[in-house]
C-alpha cells in the first residue's frame, strides 16, 4: 500500500518479508524504473520541481512472475546498499548498479536496442 501526504511511504502488506522488500527496492532505484517515471510519471516531467506521486509508483509495472525473482534481486540490492554504506568508490558502486539494471532489464524482457536506450540516458 502507498501512503502520501507530504512524504511518499511504500507499507508493505504483513506477508511481506525483507527480501521481497529489497527486490522492490532494487526496482524502484533501478535505471529503468527512473526512466518509466521520468517520461510516464504525473507531475516528473514538469521542468520546475519535479515530483514523485503515489499514482507514478501505483501504474509502474513491475516485471512478469515478480515474486520469483526475488531470490535474485534481494541480496543484489542488499550488497549494493552495504558498498554505499561502506563509502566504496564510485566505479565499484556504479558497476554493481550497472550489474543490477542489466538484471532488471532481463526480467523485462527488454530488446539490446532497449538497453541501449537506457544505457545512454543518464
Amino acid at each position: 500500500m502507498l501512503y502520501n501526504k507530504s512524504v511518499l511511504h511504500i507499507i508493505m502488506p504483513q506477508w511481506t518479508d525483507a527480501a521481497y522488500a529489497w527486490a522492490l527496492l532494487a526496482v524502484l532505484n533501478s535505471r529503468l524504473a527512473s526512466f518509466w517515471l521520468t517520461h510516464c510519471g504525473k507531475k516528473t516531467q514538469r521542468s520546475l520541481f519535479p515530483k514523485l506521486v503515489k499514482d507514478d509508483l501505483t501504474h509502474l509495472p513491475l516485471p512478469k512472475n515478480f515474486s520469483q525473482h526475488i531470490a535474485v534481486l534481494a541480496p543484489a540490492a542488499k550488497a549494493l546498499s552495504a558498498q554505499v554504506k561502506a563509502d566504496t568508490p564510485h566505479d565499484e558502486i556504479q558497476r554493481l548498479q550497472l550489474e543490477l539494471d542489466d538484471r532488471i532489464y532481463s526480467l523485462y524482457e527488454l530488446s539490446d536496442e532497449h538497453r541501449k536506450v537506457l544505457t545512454a540516458c543518464r
